[in-house]
């Protein structure tokens, strides 16, 4: 399953799978926890790949964090766009976007299990 802005079948998708009959795609609000829950309703991991340039990442990321405990999830992993661990850290203009998301997540360490996804280049 797919959460999305829209409705629309993301380009990579379309190339791998051009029917589109083995995904479905999830409508949500990222800035609502009620709109994330109901969509993760059953979902047992959730593997966060969000990207928002409009500076709301960490938030977009808490968010799902939440949902995600609300919903019963029992794994969760947020995008920690970046360089690898260290590069993420260090590297100013991608830090914006991981600040406070891992501190969520071990405040939470006690609901649900959560592990770093380090994406980008190593």
């Amino acid at each position: 399953m797919i959460l999305s802005r829209n409705l629309s079948a993301p380009l990579w998708l379309r190339a791998i799978e051009k029917d589109g009959t083995r995904t479905q795609i999830h409508a949500v609000n990222y800035h609502s926890v009620d709109s994330l829950a109901a969509a993760l309703n059953g979902v047992h991991t959730v593997v966060s790949v969000t990207s928002a340039v409009d500076g709301s990442q960490a938030k977009i990321q808490i968010n799902l964090l939440e949902a995600a405990v609300k919903a019963g999830c029992k794994r969760f992993a947020p995008t920690q766009w970046g360089f690898g661990p260290i590069g993420s850290e260090n590297t100013s203009i991608i830090k914006w976007g991981n600040e406070s998301v891992w501190d969520a997540c071990v405040k939470l360490k006690d609901k649900i299990e959560t592990a770093k996804l380090t994406s980008g280049p190593l």
